[in-house]
């Protein structure tokens, strides 16, 4: 597998683990949601957001390169 392959997973794989902590976060923690349980439920959105523009940016970039 190379570098780029691995990297596209690897950004796939913790997209998906932001937005499942921020699921739990939000809807299966049995605790009663407070400020701070919010601040981290949008943190892990934040981060997911975050790494979906940075491996579209990525992916522009390896594509253009023709890596």
């Amino acid at each position: 597998m190379s570098i780029r392959g691995f990297h596209i997973i690897f950004i796939t794989i913790a997209t998906m683990l932001c937005l499942g902590l921020a699921f739990w976060v939000f809807k299966l923690s049995g605790m009663t949601p407070g400020m701070g349980m919010y601040s981290f439920g949008g943190g892990a959105i934040f981060a997911a957001v975050s790494l979906v523009v940075y491996g579209a940016y990525f992916y522009q970039k390896i594509k253009k390169l023709k890596i």
